[in-house]
């Protein structure tokens, strides 16, 4: 399976051409987007064709700053368990990231909004942020994850690799 996360897009479809060349190159099975859609952007069409494109194969965890409004896919409220091949996976938008610490256990925890990439086990699980595809904090470029075969991979916008960890 061949999987890319994004999150913060923030109504700013800058970088969403690029998601979409990545989708195509690589053969991307699934798309997962992390939340918050479109609050603070003006390309609020963009993102919408953007959705309405890729809904067959999108998951779309519902963020601080995403509200009720007809989408082409359904925003799954709280954290959501999916499976990577044959691992065990938590998905959220991080908002309510410190009520959801204990479910995790051993486990990987893949979330958004703090805008910043990274990558770090404590206690046995394995917590992922894969950083904002619009509107980076770090100073640096935006975004992304890919995941293929207990892989993933924080690029950025130029496709550099920002961090990395395999999980078996």
């Amino acid at each position: 399976m061949k999987a890319i996360f994004i999150s913060d897009i923030h109504g700013q479809s800058n970088y969403l051409k690029h998601i979409e060349r990545i989708i195509k190159e690589k053969r991307i099975d699934k798309l997962y987007i992390l939340g918050d859609l479109f609050l603070g952007g003006y390309d609020i069409h963009d993102v919408y064709e953007f959705l309405e494109k890729y809904k067959n194969i999108t998951t779309c965890m519902k963020g601080n700053c995403d509200f009720n409004i007809d989408l082409p896919v359904k925003l799954e409220e709280g954290i959501k368990e999916i499976k990577l091949d044959d691992l065990k996976v938590f998905i959220t938008h991080g908002h309510m990231l410190p009520f959801y610490k204990d479910i995790y256990d051993g486990s990987i925890l893949i979330y958004g909004h703090k805008h910043i990439p990274s990558i770090e086990i404590i206690n046995n699980t394995t917590y992922i942020n894969v950083g904002s595809i619009s509107k980076p904090r770090d100073g640096k470029l935006p975004t992304y994850m890919l995941y293929e075969n207990h892989e993933f991979i924080i690029l950025d916008t130029n496709d550099t690799i920002r961090d990395r960890i395999c999980v078996k």
